[in-house]
């Protein structure tokens, strides 16, 4: 560019030479020529010393980028020791402040509080920072750094948030730095708005409280629009939250729509059925509870928890004898009384009832039980509770209750002789209740889930309503019976029926494009016929558009389930138990505490 500039001055100074020559000799045509030329190159000299040059260009940009780079990365780490140390300043000084009132609190958080104070319409505080002086000694100044670009000044109050978020991490550490991260961009886009002027400090406070509260809404409204009037978790007094939160702890997985109980979420996730995921999830936690690490409950892993626990009864057992207790003999008795007043027109079986009476027999003669005899009455009993011969729920109460006075003593029987034995028999024990409860569901459960290992909410509520009764109804039994009750009400499969017999499927993959579809289509119409008349591109764009609105059209469910899928879209669909106004009262004030260090180093 230079050289350029150099051969035109060239140029003009012949020129000038020449039109000087012209003025002299008395040529007045030529001096008129010569000095439009001098006018022409005079101009164009201008223009291309107005012009940078490329590089001294690409130079300044580098530059200005470099500078800015290192005002961003003093900006950050500074910022955060500031807002760390304007947040302690802040606790050491809470009481102070509270007894200047909540108007002098306000005022400081403000950043107005100097001048309010002047005009005497606020109470003094008496603010001591200590932590922020001695730091800034510390660093040699640096924790005062002062940001010059406007990435910088971003960057700088967004680190003073998180430097008070992490000095008062309510709600954990992470949550509360990930928290403030967008109320400290609001303050600051709305400081950078209002700078300058008597409005900057309340606009940074408004915009960084006033964030969570916006959030809240958005967040509520999103869900209301995503979940639908039908979504279970809605209900008033549902515990379906507690139900999921649980699942969840057991290692279930799930989809928003299940975990939500809206169809209107399932329907976009694809399916109205539970994903195999789900149910491969619940075996595995069921099959868990019952000491195994199989994921399926197929016919080589219950032989193997079968033979397991089989084998540490023996042990028990080659040891266990011992004179049962009165107490004990009475309560067999009260097993088959019970069963008498409830049973109606059921016989007891006869096994039940010579082991209840051998019981008694013995506490009441003092006569010893081995733990062979022990062995054969739990045999027999699991065979009346496996159902052979007898479908009673009484029935199976009573051998169960059984089982369990032969299950305390033989326990009690081992603590005498090897008690080193009973926190593994004691374990056994719990895994063998989950054992016979998980035998039965899959028993009584033809299908293909059931075999191909697959343990369903819907079997295992059958097995425990049989063995728990009244306790799983209120959700007082056992562990598996308040996973099962969970899972029962959260993992099923949609309805496909409205009220009033009006089938409701999901529509086809080609329907459910349509929308997307029909925008491309008109596009691709509308660019072809202006084609006709006008630039042969038009039509080509009108493809493209077409094309493009086709594959979004495509593209945009699978989008959406993944959205959905992910726990970052579960959370954000997941409602709270909490109304809107008083969620976004409490996100404000969690916001508030959060943000402790960067509210107090607001500009004043």
């Amino acid at each position: 560019m230079s050289e350029n500039i150099n051969r035109l001055n060239d140029a003009l100074l012949q020129v000038n030479s020449a039109y000087k020559q012209a003025v002299e000799d008395g040529n007045a045509e030529e001096a008129s020529r010569l000095a439009g030329q001098i006018n022409t190159l005079g101009t164009e000299i201008t223009r291309l010393r107005a012009v940078k040059d490329p590089a001294a260009m690409a130079a300044e940009a580098d530059e200005m980028a470099n500078a800015t780079a290192r005002d961003v990365a003093k900006a950050f780490p500074s910022s955060v020791i500031r807002g760390g140390a304007a947040a302690i300043d802040f606790g050491r000084n809470v009481l102070d402040l509270a007894e200047g009132g909540p108007l002098a609190l306000a005022s400081r958080l403000a950043g107005y509080g100097a001048q309010a104070m002047q005009e005497g319409k606020m109470p003094p505080i008496d603010y001591k920072e200590t932590v922020r002086p001695a730091l800034a000694d510390i660093t040699g100044g640096f924790s005062e750094y002062e940001a010059q670009t406007l990435p910088g000044q971003f960057t700088s109050t967004t680190g003073e948030f998180i430097g008070g978020a992490a000095a008062m991490p309510f709600g954990g550490m992470r949550q509360a730095v990930t928290s403030t991260i967008a109320p400290a961009l609001a303050s600051e886009a709305a400081g950078q708005a209002t700078k300058g002027t008597e409005y900057e400090g309340p606009a940074r406070l408004l915009a960084a409280l006033g964030t969570p509260a916006a959030s809240t809404v958005l967040q509520r409204g999103a869900q209301r629009a995503a979940l639908g009037p039908d979504a279970r978790i809605n209900v008033p007094g549902s515990a379906r939250g507690q139900s999921v939160s649980l699942l969840e702890q057991a290692g279930v997985p799930m989809t928003t729509g299940l975990k939500t109980g809206s169809d209107k979420l399932r329907k976009v996730e694809g399916s109205l059925e539970v994903p195999l995921e789900t149910k491969t999830g619940l075996t595995r936690a069921v099959m868990q509870m019952a000491g195994s690490d199989k994921p399926l409950a197929t016919g080589p892993a219950l032989d193997e928890i079968g033979n397991r626990l089989g084998a540490v009864f023996d042990r028990a057992e080659s040891v266990a004898k011992g004179v049962p207790a009165e107490s004990l003999g009475a309560s067999a008795l009260k097993v088959l009384d019970d069963h008498k007043d409830f049973a109606g027109d059921d016989v007891i079986p006869q096994a039940l009832t010579k082991i209840a009476n051998k019981i008694a027999g013995a506490a009441e003669t003092g006569a010893e039980l081995s733990g062979r005899t022990l062995q054969d009455m739990r045999k027999k009993l699991r065979k009346v509770m496996e159902g052979k011969g007898q479908d009673s729920n009484v029935t199976f109460e009573a051998a169960l209750r059984l089982n369990n006075l032969v299950d305390d003593f033989m326990i009690e029987s081992v603590r005498a002789q090897a008690p080193k034995m009973v926190p593994e028999l004691m374990e056994a024990r719990q895994q063998y209740r989950t054992f016979l409860t998980l035998m039965n569901a899959m028993k009584r459960s033809p299908g293909s889930d059931s075999a191909g290992g697959l343990i369903s909410p819907q079997m295992l509520s059958g097995a425990l309503r049989r063995r728990e009764g009244d306790n799983y109804i209120r959700g007082t039994g056992s562990d598996l019976a308040r996973l099962a009750r969970a899972a029962e009400e959260v993992v099923s499969s949609a309805s496909t029926t409205k009220a009033g017999g009006v089938r409701d499927v999901e529509l086809p993959k080609r329907m459910s494009d349509a929308p997307g579809a029909t925008i491309g289509a008109l596009l691709g119409a509308s660019g072809g016929l202006y084609g006709q008349f006008d630039n042969y591109m038009v039509p080509l764009l009108g493809a493209a558009a077409g094309t493009a609105g086709a594959l979004a059209s495509r593209a945009a469910p699978s989008v959406a389930r993944a959205a959905q899928r992910s726990k970052a879209g579960q959370q954000y669909l997941m409602p709270t138990g909490d109304s809107a106004a008083t969620q976004m009262l409490l996100d404000t004030l969690r916001s508030g505490a959060r943000q402790t260090g960067g509210l107090l180093n607001i500009p004043q």
